[in-house]
C-alpha cells in the first residue's frame, strides 16, 4: 500500500513510570484516544452545546491529550461544535471526525475541513441482517458484498479527498468470537479497508468479551495482517464492568491506541474511563501516558458540569471517596504512610488523602486530621482526642454523616481555639437540597411531569427524581447534591423549572441530611 508509517502522528512523550517496571511489552505508540465529545455524547441524556464542545477539547488538550475524536460533521448537533474546534487550530491535536462508511458522510468530513477520519460498518450477521435485510437484497451473501463494497468505496473516497489518517472499525467484531464463518467475513472486511486504511479500530461494542478474549482477537488482526502497515486501536464497552481490564488486555496484546471516556461516559453504562486506564496504565502496568494527572480532577469535574452526569462517589481517581479513609486503623497508618493503605498518590492527582468521619472514626484519624489543619498533635492531650473522636462517633450515630466541617466544629469547641480547614477538606463537603415540587392538575399534567424530568435530568447536580401519589402539595421530589460554596445549583435548578409554562410552585428544603432522615 502507499501508504508510510512516517504520514502517521507520533507520540513524542510516552514514558516509563517512575512508580513500577513495566510488566509486559507496551507498544512505543502506545496513547489514548479520548472519546467524550462522541461516544461521551451518546451517554442517555446527555447533550452538548457548541460552546461546551469547545470547552471541553480545550480542557482535555491542557491535560495532555492529543487524539480526540470531537464526533460526527453528518450529525447537527456535532457539526457547529467541530467547526469551532477545528477554528482553534490546535496543530499538533490530531482532531478526528466519526463517518458511518457513507461516501456522503467522507464528503462532509472533508468539506467541513477534518484530516483525520473513522470509517465504521458492522461485518456480523446480526448487524447485516437488523439493518439491511428489509431493503433489496435477498440474503445474508448480498448484504455481505454489500458490506464490502461499502467500505472500499469509503476508504477510496476519503484517500481521493486527501484525508490524512483513515481508520475502519467492525462494529461488534468481538460477537463474532466462536464462529470461523463470521471471523473469515470479518477478516475480508479488515483485509478490505486496509487497501488504504492506516488503522483498524476493534470495538467490543456490546460489552460482552472477557480480556482472554480480547488479547486474543488483537493479536490475531495483528498476526493475520502482518504485511501491512497499520496500527490497532481498542474501544470497549464496560456493561460487564470490564472496559479497564479489555484496555489492559488489548494493550498487552500489542494495540497502539485506546479509545477512553472522561468520567466513562457512553452508551448505555459508558466505555473505558480516561482517568481510570490512566492510574492503570501507570500504577499497573508501569507505563507513563505524560497525561497531566494534576488536572485530571479539573477535567472531570467540566465534564460533570457540562454532561448533567455526576461523578459517582466512589469513582476511581476522581470520586468523592477516592482518597478518603474511614477506618480507625486505617487513618492512624495513612496519617504516617499512605503506602499502607493506598496506591494512588494523592499529591499526583493534586487532591491529598483525608480522614472521612463516622462510627469508625479513631484516635489515629483525628490526630491525622488535626495535623493536616496546621495543629501540632504533639500538644494535644489524650483525654482532648477522645473526646473529639467522641462527639464525632456521636454525632454520626443520630444524624447518619459528619463532615469535615463539622468535625472542625467539635475540635475547635475542644481544643478552644479556631482551626484552619485545609482546601482538600472543603472540596469534600458537600450539601444535599430537596426541591419539593408540585403542579397543578388537569389536561397538561402528565405533559408538565415529563418536561419536569427532563428539564431536572439535565442538570448536573440533580442526582434524583422521584415522582410522588397520593399528595395534594407535592407531586415531585428532586434531590440536588453539591459542594460547599456552589449555591448556584439551587438557583440553576429553580431556572430550570420556572422554564416551564403551568405554575409550578417548589419549595427548598436545605436541610438535606435531616429531610432524609
Amino acid at each position: 500500500m502507499k501508504w508510510e508509517r512516517d504520514t502517521l502522528r507520533q507520540p513524542d512523550r510516552r514514558r516509563i513510570s517512575s512508580y513500577a517496571n513495566v510488566k509486559f511489552p507496551v507498544s512505543p505508540n502506545l496513547r489514548i484516544m479520548d472519546d467524550t465529545l462522541r461516544e461521551g455524547s451518546q451517554t442517555p441524556n446527555v447533550v452538548y452545546t457548541a460552546e461546551n464542545r469547545v470547552k471541553i477539547f480545550e480542557k482535555l488538550v491542557d491535560v495532555g491529550i492529543d487524539l480526540v475524536n470531537v464526533g460526527s460533521p453528518s450529525v447537527r448537533a456535532d457539526y457547529d461544535g467541530i467547526r469551532g474546534i477545528l477554528a482553534l487550530g490546535y496543530g499538533d491535536v490530531e482532531v478526528v471526525g466519526h463517518c458511518g462508511c457513507s461516501v456522503n458522510e467522507v464528503d462532509a468530513a472533508a468539506d467541513l475541513g477534518l484530516d483525520s477520519l473513522k470509517l465504521y460498518i458492522a461485518p456480523t450477521e446480526a448487524h447485516l441482517k437488523a439493518k439491511f435485510q428489509d431493503k433489496r437484497f435477498s440474503g445474508l451473501a448480498e448484504m455481505r458484498e454489500f458490506c464490502i463494497e461499502r467500505i472500499q468505496e469509503s476508504v477510496d473516497r476519503a484517500d481521493s479527498r486527501g484525508i490524512r489518517t483513515v481508520s475502519y472499525t467492525p462494529e461488534d467484531i468481538t460477537s463474532v468470537i466462536g464462529s470461523a464463518d463470521e471471523t473469515n467475513f470479518a477478516m475480508r472486511a479488515i483485509e478490505t479497508a486496509l487497501s488504504k486504511a492506516h488503522r483498524i479500530a476493534l470495538p467490543d461494542t456490546r460489552g460482552r468479551a472477557v480480556p482472554e478474549e480480547i488479547g486474543g482477537i488483537v493479536r490475531r488482526v495483528k498476526d493475520r495482517f502482518s504485511n501491512y502497515n497499520f496500527e490497532v486501536e481498542a474501544h470497549f464497552h464496560n456493561d460487564l464492568g470490564l472496559a479497564v481490564a479489555n484496555s489492559l488486555a488489548a494493550v498487552k496484546a500489542g494495540a497502539d491506541i485506546v479509545h477512553a471516556t472522561v468520567n466513562g461516559l457512553g452508551e448505555r453504562v459508558g466505555i473505558t474511563s480516561l482517568e481510570t486506564l490512566d492510574a492503570a496504565l501507570y500504577y499497573g502496568v508501569g507505563f507513563d501516558t505524560g497525561l497531566k494527572k494534576d488536572r485530571m480532577y479539573e477535567l472531570s469535574r467540566l465534564v460533570e458540569s457540562m454532561s448533567g452526569m455526576p461523578i459517582a462517589r466512589n469513582a476511581p481517581v476522581v470520586g468523592e471517596n477516592a482518597f478518603s479513609h474511614t477506618a480507625g486503623r486505617h487513618q492512624g497508618a495513612i496519617a504516617k504512610d499512605s503506602r499502607t493503605y493506598q496506591t494512588l498518590e494523592s499529591d499526583v492527582y493534586g487532591r491529598g488523602s483525608i480522614m472521612a468521619f463516622g462510627t469508625l472514626t479513631g484516635r489515629g484519624g483525628v490526630e491525622g486530621f488535626l495535623s493536616d489543619c496546621g495543629v501540632d498533635v504533639s500538644k494535644v492531650g489524650k483525654d482532648e482526642i477522645a473526646d473529639i473522636v467522641g462527639s464525632i462517633r456521636g454525632y454520626t450515630e443520630s444524624s447518619g454523616f459528619c463532615d469535615p466541617i463539622m468535625a472542625k466544629g467539635f475540635a475547635e469547641a475542644r481544643l478552644g481555639y479556631t482551626i484552619e480547614l485545609p482546601q482538600k477538606y472543603r472540596d469534600s463537603v458537600f450539601s444535599e437540597t430537596y426541591v419539593l415540587i408540585n403542579t397543578p392538575t388537569g389536561e397538561n399534567e402528565i405533559t408538565m411531569g415529563s418536561q419536569i424530568v427532563d428539564s431536572l435530568s439535565k442538570m448536573p447536580h440533580v442526582i434524583r427524581i422521584d415522582e410522588v401519589f397520593g399528595r395534594k402539595d407535592v407531586n415531585y421530589i428532586a434531590l440536588l447534591r453539591y459542594r460547599a460554596g456552589e449555591d448556584s445549583a439551587v438557583t440553576a435548578t429553580r431556572r430550570a423549572l420556572s422554564g416551564i409554562d403551568g405554575g409550578i410552585s417548589a419549595e427548598v428544603i436545605q436541610t438535606g441530611n435531616k429531610y432524609r432522615m
